[in-house]
């Protein structure tokens, strides 16, 4: 069980780190909550919710909210994740 209790302590840091990131982008680029969920064609309540924590993030959101934004917030590593090119 402890091991089980450090990995979910360890997604939430993680989630805390990202929704920093996130937030820090926004107000480098002044986009409301409002603006990231129109961007993304969501409801503001999507948004706001991810960005409180109430629910976590997938990478999927972040890969949206990061085109939204014009940047990328996951790099996967080419040693970890191989992907096929387009």
């Amino acid at each position: 069980m402890r091991s089980v209790h450090k990995v979910l302590r360890m997604i939430t840091v993680l989630n805390e780190i990202v929704v920093s990131e996130i937030k820090a982008e926004m107000a480098r680029r002044n986009v409301t909550q409002y603006d990231l969920a129109t961007r993304m064609g969501k409801r503001p309540e999507y948004i706001s919710r991810r960005l409180s924590l109430s629910v976590g993030l997938s990478v999927k959101d972040v890969e949206q909210i990061g085109a939204a934004l014009g940047v990328v917030f996951l790099q996967p590593s080419r040693h970890l994740v191989a992907r096929r090119a387009s």
